[in-house]
């Protein structure tokens, strides 16, 4: 079995803005026990996700969350076999919603609103590979890959 990225974003669906902490805590309980990892950016509105992890794990990862009633409009930006990981040390690195990553967002934006359905997969994994230096040290933000 080969390694796997997934990329995809969506929109928020009906559900409460603070959903992101038991979204990330469930994430990240999942993705440890399938050795996914990854990164996960929201900003209130819209999702956009990296997961990494063995094809089957990603695949089953993925279909999940499509069926996730939290989340709507899907779209899958990015699916490639990869040689590793980029995000191995972390299950879900999660990279909250400021000034400075509000800057970064912008390099890969068409215009000042981010939204990432103008983004091309390419772009995605730019911008998550971008905002790999900007997470915060705290355990809440983003927890380190569990080893087995």
């Amino acid at each position: 079995m080969y390694l796997t990225r997934v990329i995809y974003c969506s929109e928020l669906s009906g559900a409460n803005k603070d959903a992101i902490s038991d979204i990330l805590s469930v994430s990240r309980r999942n993705n440890a026990k399938a050795s996914i990892s990854g990164m996960l950016l929201f900003n209130g509105t819209f999702f956009l996700q990296c997961l990494e992890g063995s094809r089957n794990a990603v695949n089953e990862t993925y279909h999940r969350i499509m069926r996730d009633e939290r989340h709507c409009h899907p779209v899958l930006l990015a699916y490639e076999a990869i040689a590793q990981r980029d995000f191995g040390d972390w299950d879900t690195a999660y990279v909250p919603w400021t000034s400075d990553v509000r800057k970064i967002i912008r390099l890969f934006s068409i215009d000042e609103e981010f939204n990432p359905y103008q983004l091309s997969g390419e772009s995605a994994i730019s911008l998550f590979r971008a905002l790999r230096g900007h997470l915060p040290n705290s355990e809440h933000w983003s927890k380190p890959l569990q080893q087995a």
